[in-house]
């Protein structure tokens, strides 16, 4: 893992254990150490990265105080025994293997603790404790106790013998069973499998893989798994209470199962087994093994043929996780969007799922004023969607959306209303975002109003933002298979994704567009309507609006009270602003515009100095973003 994206990753994870600290919330941690590129990157080895685990050490230490200390005070939450098992996979990644059992069986402890008595497990504590015993049963396995081992799997096996009607255990009925199940459980019966064999003992070794394979049909046999997809969720009864389990719409292919760590991939689950066939020919018949060499092979393509569109499936999970720090530490999100496109730079150049990091981390970049590295990274993404031909035209759309805004901000406006143009001919109807063309309709009206155009802007946002209030869509609406993005994904997972994606970034856009549109009415002197729209804006920012959002309106508030001398009001929103500005929670042309702002106050105040030195930061700042001839730093300079 690289330095840059090291620290990006433990200043998020200091974030989430103050989180869990002060608010016993410990969602977003457990989110962190659930990531498997964080288990992947804690079991890395060398004396470069051996300072900054060290470091992580230390947090992951506090975290487990923390998760004893809130289940001591507060009872004990889920959230917080969910922690202590990620914490023993952390340990188990970084070979500590003796700490890692400790956690995890002090975990199962506490788990066990909250059934209601003589009812048994309340409903989600069933997988956690699989995942655990799985993982307590291949750490007894790393230092030979098979038994131990072997009575952990009769545990994590007996659930689903209730749950199925058939025996799961050591039976030959296991490889029939009609319920799925985990890759983590397929492993450890791979792993019980290899260890009866090195014992010599052929028989348990067998039957052994003949559990992984029943463990491995959803992802085996495709046919079967297709079947299963469509059947509603999983009910039992216990002790007169109806407890829906889940439909596990699962990739089995390579799952991940965070509490036992990070799986391996298929081959290395069923190779053993058609070894075990090759060296024992006389054990399984030769068409039950042409038959598994078949189903592997067709797996292994499978798996190749969505790698793609699962490797942007993980983007947009790590997208929303980023998001819901853009608002609390925006430059820490940005640093992580980066770290995840660096962390691409080794992908095929051509592929959409690299360009769309382009596209999103050249938006951020415009957002904080980096407008060099955001037009590359703009210009290689529509080049690689634009070489797409007609399946990419709404991702195309969409970085030509953003390059357009990019001009707007460098005031190269022509080459802004080119792009913008084209931008809404190929968002037009678009069918993978139902919001596409509201959004760069945001856009043109600023470069309308830019322009003059007072009224045009207002028509035209006001159509844009009447589209995108309504954001509690239909995703029935939205049409599949037309994303490259998504190829390979099912078609109500593909829906459901995307439908997500496009609400979220709706959001952003009809926040976007109420500040334009105080703008409009401050232009046309209606303040009492400008102020409430920007106050408006305040209680709507969230965990997944644009990153300067809640400044942006802090400035609005700022101008409105200056233009109407409330200069009592305009100091407290100015104060505000101020502290986001240096607080770093407004970067690029917002913080201009608010130094901007505040210059301005502070000289209808009479407090010449203060501006002067307001005016001289903006200048400063401006002076690093735009050219030495850009006329708006021309005019700033009047002032000093």
């Amino acid at each position: 893992m690289p330095p840059f994206e090291r620290d990006a990753l433990f200043t998020r994870f200091d974030a989430c254990l103050t989180q869990a600290r002060e608010k016993g919330d410990f969602k977003r941690l457990n989110d962190l150490l659930a990531d498997e590129k964080f288990i992947l990157a804690a079991s890395e080895t060398g004396t470069e990265s051996a300072e900054y685990w060290q470091r992580v050490d230390v947090l992951v230490a506090e975290a487990l105080a923390v998760v004893k200390k809130k289940t001591t005070e507060d009872g004990r939450s889920e959230d917080a025994i969910e922690c202590q098992g990620l914490i023993a996979a952390y340990y188990a990644a970084r070979r500590d293997f003796e700490t890692a059992e400790k956690n995890y069986r002090q975990a199962l402890s506490a788990s066990r603790k909250t059934w209601v008595f003589g009812y048994g497990p309340l409903p989600g504590t069933e997988l956690f404790e699989d995942k655990a015993n799985v993982a307590l049963a291949l750490l007894c396995l790393r230092r030979g106790n098979i038994e131990e081992a072997e009575k952990l799997w009769r545990i994590v096996t007996f659930a689903w013998r209730q749950l199925s009607g058939e025996s799961l255990g050591l039976t030959s009925e296991a490889s029939e069973s009609k319920v799925p199940r985990m890759t983590s459980e397929a492993v450890l019966a791979s792993r019980l499998a290899a260890a009866y064999e090195e014992k010599g003992d052929l028989k348990r070794a067998l039957q052994k893989y003949k559990n992984m394979l029943a463990c491995e049909k959803p992802a085996l046999d495709h046919g079967y798994r297709d079947a299963f997809s469509s059947l509603a969720p999983i009910t039992t009864s216990n002790a007169s209470q109806n407890y829906v389990l889940f439909n596990p719409l699962f990739n089995p292919i390579q799952s991940y199962a965070p509490i036992v760590g990070c799986l391996p991939p298929i081959e290395e689950i069923v190779g053993p087994y058609l070894i075990f066939c090759a060296k024992h020919p006389d054990l399984v018949p030769a068409a039950a093994v042409t038959q598994t060499k078949k189903q592997l092979q067709s797996a292994i393509d499978l798996r190749n043929d969505r790698h793609a569109a699962n490797d942007n499936f993980g983007l947009q999970l790590t997208e929303l996780a980023l998001l819901d720090d853009l608002h609390s530490n925006p430059q820490a999100a940005l640093k992580g969007l980066q770290a995840e496109l660096l962390s691409r730079q080794n992908a095929d150049p051509s592929s959409p799922v690299l360009a769309r990091s382009k596209n999103l981390v050249g938006y951020q970049l415009i957002l904080n004023g980096d407008f060099v590295n955001a037009e590359l990274l703009l210009k290689e993404a529509a080049a690689t969607f634009e070489a797409q031909g007609a399946r990419a035209d709404s991702a195309l759309g969409n970085a030509l959306s953003n390059l357009g805004l990019l001009y707007f901000e460098e005031e190269k406006f022509e080459e802004s209303k080119i792009l913008l143009d084209r931008a809404l001919e190929l968002r037009a109807d678009d069918p993978v975002d139902p919001y596409a063309q509201a959004k760069t309709e945001i856009v043109y009206a600023r470069w309308l109003l830019a322009k003059g155009e007072q009224s045009a802007a207002y028509d035209c946002l006001s159509k844009a933002l009447a589209t995108l209030e309504r954001r509690n869509l239909d995703d029935k609406k939205i049409k599949i298979g037309h994303n490259p993005l998504e190829i390979g994904i099912p078609q109500e997972m593909e829906r459901a994704q995307t439908a997500g994606m496009a609400q979220q970034y709706a959001e952003v856009y009809y926040q976007d567009g109420l500040l334009l549109s105080a703008d409009i009415l401050l232009q046309r002197q209606d303040y009492l309507q400008a102020r409430a729209v920007a106050k408006q804006v305040l209680q709507n920012v969230n965990a997944y609006t644009e990153m300067f959002l809640q400044a942006r309106a802090y400035g609005e508030l700022l101008t409105i009270e200056t233009a109407v001398s409330h200069f009592d009001d305009a100091d407290k929103w100015a104060d505000l602003a101020l502290a986001a500005v240096n607080g770093h929670r407004a970067c690029g042309m917002t913080a201009v515009d608010i130094l901007n702002a505040a210059a301005d106050l502070k000289r209808a105040e009479g407090k010449m100095e203060a501006a002067q030195k307001c005016y001289q930061e903006a200048a400063d700042r401006l002076a690093k973003i735009v050219v030495p001839a850009d006329a708006r730093l021309t005019k700033l300079r009047r002032f000093l």
